[in-house]
């Protein structure tokens, strides 16, 4: 990655434990794909530099379709092992700044890898965001963050000036903290989602199901909308 880019932090080193036994659900099938290549696919087709993949240590990316591993896109992404993922969120995420830091990085996007229905348009909504001028923060710290109906969701945006404060968290409470309670030095955009499925949150069997009709729906709606070539 170029130094001064901006990189993704994938999240995809959580238990799982909602599923129940010994299962991890970033490798369920989800519309013909795993549940974790999805929202990584994405990332990768985004305008951002690099993305971290923030990972277990047991992790040999079984997962992660055969053709996000191909050149180009192979590429785009790097695997961060948290040897600490089982203290919580809050230890993958330093991970992924850390993996962050060494690369340069103006800021970083956090991304997780149960929430695979986050357009590719919405994480250049917020990259561009953060590219911009802010002329009432100019002395500030930044953070963009998608929302929805005024409540700040994942995939959230912070600035290096931030990263301070993200390698302070403990816990899994990851960086809702720092967001509910952000210190006076730091600045925050947010970018509205028109649609609540943007969000979706695969945690149990019943969301692997629901997961699969959202799929099934937006394929659907696809083939009935093809794209356009020409005026």
């Amino acid at each position: 990655m170029k130094s001064g880019g901006v990189a993704g932090i994938y999240l995809a080193a959580g238990s799982s434990r909602r599923m129940g036994g010994d299962i991890n659900k970033i490798a369920l099938p989800v519309g013909g794909r795993t549940l974790g290549s999805i929202g990584l696919a994405t990332a990768l087709c985004s305008t951002l530099d690099h993305i971290f993949v923030v990972t277990r240590p047991d992790d040999d990316l079984s997962w992660v379709d055969g053709t996000l591993r191909e050149a180009d896109m192979g590429e785009k992404w790097t695997q961060a092992v948290c040897l600490e993922a089982a203290n919580g969120q809050a230890a993958s995420l330093q991970c992924g700044v850390r993996a962050a830091l060494e690369a340069g990085a103006s800021g970083v996007m956090v991304l997780l890898a149960d929430q695979p229905f986050v357009p590719v348009e919405l994480i250049n909504s917020l990259h561009s965001s953060f590219l911009q001028d802010w002329p009432e923060a100019a002395a500030k710290a930044k953070i963009a963050a998608a929302s929805f109906q005024g409540a700040v969701r994942p995939p959230v945006l912070f600035a290096a000036a931030v990263f301070p404060e993200l390698l302070r968290l403990q816990g899994d409470v990851g960086a809702r903290e720092l967001l509910r309670n952000r210190p006076p030095h730091v600045a925050m955009r947010t970018v509205e989602a028109a649609d609540a499925a943007c969000f979706f949150d695969v945690d149990t069997p019943e969301d692997v199901r629901k997961a699969e009709a959202i799929s099934r729906s937006c394929s659907e709606a696809d083939k009935e909308n093809p794209p356009r070539n020409g005026p």
